[in-house]
């Protein structure tokens, strides 16, 4: 099943994620991705996704930790991989894998994408605005993003990433309290 906040094709529950119209325990996987900056009480969302799974079930997660501001109003938070392990933690879900979007040079890539866009759309006037998006485009261009693409796999500690993907999973039974 799917569910979002609008009703529209290929979507089967109008609800908010934060409080779904399903049966505690009901599905074996749970997708939820690039959705947790875009509401108001993540925690609530993960202990919500951790509810609606099977003792044994899986949730895939991605989330941004660098990201700019987009679906305005409805952009609330950015991630690190160690707020999502506290909110995993609190919901109750294991993490089984934590897996960043990228290093520092896919970042980077993606910021030079961001900032050709954001040329574009200024408010510069047209004389400076036609001869800095030509720069631009010639600078950060296809082959520059490549590149910085290609050194991303040379990234030993890739902690400045564009966001996380992570899979966790909810134990076969309840922790007993004191063991």
């Amino acid at each position: 099943h799917t569910c979002d906040l609008n009703f529209g094709p290929g979507v089967d529950y109008e609800a908010d994620v934060s409080a779904m119209p399903f049966d505690d325990g009901c599905y074996d996987i749970v997708l939820n991705t690039q959705v947790l900056e875009h509401v108001k009480d993540p925690g609530r969302v993960c202990k919500e996704l951790a509810r609606v799974l099977k003792p044994g079930g899986l949730l895939f997660l991605t989330t941004p930790q660098s990201s700019p501001l987009h679906n305005l109003p409805w952009n609330f938070f950015n991630f690190t991989n160690l707020g999502l392990g506290l909110l995993m933690d609190a919901a109750g879900l294991e993490r089984v894998k934590v897996q960043p979007q990228g290093g520092h040079f896919a970042l980077l890539a993606f910021e030079l994408h961001w900032t050709v866009r954001e040329i574009r759309r200024s408010s510069m006037p047209p004389l400076l605005k036609a001869p800095l998006q030509l720069a631009a485009q010639a600078l950060f261009g296809f082959a520059l993003k490549l590149l910085l693409i290609w050194l991303d796999r040379f990234d030993r500690d890739p902690l400045n990433t564009m966001g996380w993907n992570l899979m966790c999973r909810k134990p076969d039974a309840p922790a007993t309290p004191g063991a």
